[in-house]
């Protein structure tokens, strides 16, 4: 009898994020196929998604010292990785830890395991440094300071880059120099039986009660790429021809100023953030029209969530894969980034009936199922 392949995924963390919710799936899901998986993590702290882990999966974590996303010296991050893969020898590693996957490439080469290393871009913060100010370069850490010049020296070391939708992957390839189609796509596994069954769940909140007005959902962590403000300024404007309200779900360091901007805008009664909630697709299959408001998305898991919801959509036409979700607009009304004005037009136009219906065969390519294949094809050595 064949020994069980050993596959791995290495995350930052397990707190509430995209990336958390797309590793999830996957090991939960690919532990079902004859593998030994881990789950290794930079620094598990306390996640509210541990719980979730099968308990097939070993967790793994390395306890990492990183606040946020400052990591000031490379090495807490290349040295318990190199002790992990000189230890445990897996047979792959995919790696979802955005800036630090090149040091996740210089462990494995001085490990000098046979590793197989797949990195997973997951969002377009690697280009973000590419073009960011000339005037800002003496302010940033080292590591970030030089990591462009890395990502091109050592990203060809790793056996496979695999980037969460076309636009990613074609930014990265155009960016980096790397030869066109090195840069794999594979969507996230959204769709699976977890988010029908939450879907199902009953929520008890006054707001979804009968005869009360329509609610405008947002979701996504309070963060300056998620741009949750120019949603706010677009309901201020909708509620000069309608009475909705807005709930958005989510936690972050924005919070303050977007409380403020509710205050200025005199929404207090109108506008709701009750924070990050676990079961977040139960509250927005009762919303009346989901809007992503975001700068950029490298997929947007919350877009897949919405439509599998069957809500009608608004969108920004953000940077990364929102035009892929909604295969350019079919499947959802697209307005520009930061632009409430148009915004509130198009959640009007929703409100008064006019919203795009959905193709489920379309969502298929989001679903587990789907997914899973793809990524038992990397470990079976399948082309």
């Amino acid at each position: 009898m064949n020994k069980p392949k050993h596959i791995s995924f290495l995350i930052r963390h397990l707190q509430p994020s995209g990336i958390s919710i797309v590793v999830l799936n996957l090991i939960n899901s690919l532990i079902e196929y004859d593998l030994f998986v881990d789950l290794v993590i930079l620094n598990a702290n306390d996640s509210p998604y541990l719980s979730q882990v099968s308990s097939k999966v070993r967790v793994i974590d390395l306890k990492t010292p990183i606040s946020g996303g400052n990591l000031k010296n490379p090495f807490q991050v290349i040295k318990p990785v190199f002790q992990y893969l000189r230890e445990e020898k897996p047979d792959f590693l995919f790696s979802n830890i955005w800036l630090y996957n090149i040091l996740v490439i210089i462990a494995k080469i001085l490990a000098n395991t046979s590793t197989n290393l797949t990195i997973i871009e997951h969002d377009h913060l690697l280009l973000g440094l590419t073009k960011s100010p000339k005037s800002k370069f003496f302010s940033k850490p080292l590591l970030t300071k030089f990591l462009p010049l890395l990502v091109r020296i050592f990203y060809p070391f790793a056996n496979k880059i695999i980037a969460v939708s076309k636009a990613l992957a074609r930014d990265l390839e155009e960016e980096f120099n790397f030869e066109n189609g090195s840069v794999k796509t594979v969507y996230n596994p959204i769709i699976n039986n977890k988010l029908r069954e939450t879907i199902k769940e009953s929520i008890n909140h006054p707001w979804f009660e009968s005869e009360q007005p329509p609610v405008v959902m947002g979701v996504g962590r309070l963060s300056k790429e998620k741009d949750f403000a120019t949603l706010i300024r677009s309901i201020a404007l909708v509620r000069k021809h309608h009475t909705v309200r807005l709930m958005i779900l989510g936690e972050g360091v924005e919070r303050k100023k977007l409380e403020n901007l509710i205050k200025e805008l005199g929404l207090e009664d109108s506008v709701l953030m009750p924070g990050f909630v676990i079961n977040a697709p139960a509250y927005m299959v009762k919303a009346s029209v989901f809007v992503l408001s975001s700068i950029r998305e490298g997929l947007s898991n919350v877009l897949i969530e919405a439509m599998t919801c069957n809500l009608p959509i608004v969108s920004t036409n953000s940077r990364g894969g929102v035009l892929e979700v909604l295969d350019n607009g079919k499947f959802g009304e697209i307005v520009p980034v930061g632009d409430p004005e148009t915004m509130a037009y198009a959640i009007i136009r929703v409100l008064n009936g006019n919203g795009k219906t959905f193709d489920s065969q379309w969502l298929k390519q989001f679903s587990m199922e789907s997914v899973t294949n793809q990524y038992l094809k990397i470990v079976n050595g399948d082309k």
